[in-house]
């Protein structure tokens, strides 16, 4: 009920509002101004994407340290040993490995975000669609309440004042006509 009363009074406020002319305009080019943010908004993504790639790249020693301390840790193998040349590939297999799902991780963020981005975009778009089609209709409602103020205006009025006294007020003008 609260609801109800609430969009009444939305609507009464906004029925004694005059309707800027070319409103609908305005709210296209809002749409457009929508779809460049929403391209930033890309790019602002893709660049923060770059920023955690190049921090991986940045990493990837310390990355391949800690893969072999923990392969050195799982194998009893005492830190300064030399390592076996199938060890160094398992090492290596391994630091690929979590570069790959880091890579991945990244990847899904990026995609996740940008779509949710272009979905937020949307959803404000069509949001600005219907005001559009709204202030479309208020534009044809001004126009044609314009146009029947004007119509009524054109309507003489009846002053019944006019006529009545006609007998008494032209009686005696009327009798000395016919005799002249």
């Amino acid at each position: 009920m609260k609801k109800i009363l609430m969009i009444l009074a939305f609507l009464f406020f906004l029925s004694c509002a005059t309707i800027p002319k070319n409103a609908s305009v305005l709210s296209s080019s809002v749409t457009q101004g929508i779809e460049r943010l929403q391209s930033e908004n890309e790019k602002v993504i893709k660049a923060l994407a770059d920023v955690e790639r190049a921090i991986l790249d940045e990493s990837w020693d310390s990355i391949y340290n800690k893969i072999e301390a923990k392969y050195r840790t799982k194998n009893n193998i005492a830190n300064g040993t030399s390592l076996t040349r199938d060890q160094t590939i398992d090492i290596a297999t391994g630091a690929a490995a979590v570069r790959e799902e880091l890579l991945l991780t990244i990847a899904t963020k990026e995609r996740t975000l940008i779509l949710k981005s272009k979905e937020n975009s949307q959803e404000v778009i069509n949001i600005n669609k219907e005001v559009q089609n709204y202030l479309l209709s208020l534009e044809k409602y001004d126009e044609a309440t314009t146009q029947v103020n004007a119509l009524t205006k054109k309507i003489i009025g009846i002053d019944p004042s006019q006529v009545l006294g006609t007998v008494n007020d032209n009686i005696q003008t009327s009798i000395d006509n016919f005799f002249n």
